[in-house]
């Protein structure tokens, strides 16, 4: 009788934490959602007069841009940046802060070195000489890139999610604003890019100065602490993850270069708005439910072993939200653009029809696939990932090899793409259990 009333009394323990687990991820969700969704709303009212004052070659030559300094920041901080979630303690995490700025100080300044020597290089094998001129910015776009990562997955850590939420809402702000003023004076590509660098320098001050604030620290704290065996301790994210994420991140921008290589900068610039425009659902909900999944997804399985209850939860909201923006997308893209944004973003409408079930599997799978850095699985992602970067390029090669097309290029891309995305979800599905086989 007495076991049994312990047995009794555990469960309605376990089940309390739970419903308040439950309760504390909705609230936080709907924290950085209503951000996410109020930094948004200016860069759709503004979308159909930028798409009217800048062409798909400005679009082309900002996605460029975009992609070599995305492939590039993803190793600013050899991604030790994702251990300040995972750190036992508050000690450790300062001296992982630490590490991460001291590494992408260096980084950013060595990048410095590297644009003054091959800048001409890198855009002559692009096949975009114009690229030369705007690659200056790039050790800044890396630098403040990776400051607001860093600080990002601390604001995370510390659960400073109404700081992330502002975040967002400021620099989306004055990147907006920046490219539509000086697109609407110039009309020239210069406002794009000020835009972007605009946005990118607000994020990453505003985030480091509030979450220092918030936190009581200082950065002179943080930057006092004893790193000794960080390195050490956390080396499987520079030697499994890093390369992982950024075989991930270049297969990402993989269209973006081969649609450069095989096709003009006008289908780079269609196909830059058409990614633009599919991932709004993705910045709009999944990415801020996928923030305060990773804290409460590694909180469950450092207490209980698992985390199915909160993976289990997390996807059914995913898949409910996913199915109407997405769906609309797949039947009426190619109106919607054409209206919206101009007859000449046709082709990006066509684009997102095509791509549209792949990203329907993203906004679903990608914001779960970090229970393979809480479950420890990280060399079973690379794998993953360089499988994404060997059938991405095979689809590019096949696409335009036979078939000399950029629509069967898009189509086949994204058929392999999704049952890449399938095997992420049953496999992250099986370790949220504890289930590692």
């Amino acid at each position: 009788m007495l076991k049994d009333n312990k047995l009794k009394k555990f469960k309605i323990l376990i089940s309390s934490f739970y419903n308040a687990a439950q309760s504390d991820f909705l609230k936080n969700v709907s924290k950085l959602m209503t951000g996410t969704v109020l930094s948004q709303i200016l860069p759709l009212l503004v979308a159909p007069i930028l798409s009217r004052i800048y062409l798909p070659s400005d679009y082309g030559l900002l996605g460029l841009y975009m992609s070599v300094t995305g492939m590039v920041s993803m190793l600013a901080t050899l991604q030790y940046a994702s251990a300040i979630v995972i750190a036992k303690d508050d000690e450790e995490t300062k001296k992982v802060v630490k590490l991460c700025l001291n590494i992408l100080t260096v980084f950013s300044a060595g990048s410095l070195v590297l644009i003054f020597f091959f800048r001409y290089a890198v855009a002559n094998y692009l096949n975009t000489s114009s690229l030369s001129s705007w690659l200056w910015l790039m050790p800044i776009s890396i630098f403040m890139t990776g400051l607001s990562t860093i600080f990002s997955n601390y604001a995370i850590r510390c659960k400073y999610y109404s700081l992330l939420a502002s975040n967002r809402v400021f620099s989306s702000v004055f990147s907006t604003l920046f490219s539509l003023i000086l697109g609407y004076l110039t009309h020239n590509v210069i406002g794009l890019f000020a835009g972007l660098l605009v946005g990118q320098f607000s994020s990453g001050l505003f985030l480091a100065i509030g979450s220092l604030n918030k936190s009581k620290d200082r950065l002179v704290v943080i930057l006092e602490s004893d790193i000794a065996g960080i390195l050490k301790k956390y080396i499987n994210f520079p030697k499994y993850s890093l390369f992982a994420d950024f075989v991930n991140n270049f297969t990402n921008q993989l269209p973006i270069f081969m649609l450069n290589g095989y096709g003009t900068i006008n289908a780079v610039g269609s196909y830059n708005m058409s990614n633009r425009l599919l991932g709004l659902p993705i910045g709009f909900l999944s990415n801020s439910i996928g923030e305060v999944f990773r804290q409460r997804a590694a909180q469950d399985y450092n207490t209980f072993g698992n985390c199915k209850y909160i993976f289990t939860k997390t996807l059914k909201t995913l898949a409910v939200l996913s199915v109407v923006p997405f769906f609309v997308i797949i039947f009426f893209g190619e109106d919607i653009f054409a209206i919206v944004l101009g007859e000449r973003w046709r082709e990006a409408g066509v684009y997102a029809q095509i791509m549209g079930v792949m990203f329907l599997f993203r906004f679903i799978v990608s914001p779960l696939t970090y229970v393979y850095t809480i479950g420890n699985r990280l060399k079973e992602d690379f794998y993953l990932h360089t499988l994404f970067l060997v059938l991405g390029f095979l689809s590019f090669y096949v696409g335009y090899e036979l078939f000399k097309s950029t629509y069967y290029s898009l189509i086949i891309f994204s058929i392999l793409y999704s049952l890449i995305y399938v095997v992420y979800l049953i496999r992250s599905y099986q370790i949220s259990m504890g289930v590692i086989k």
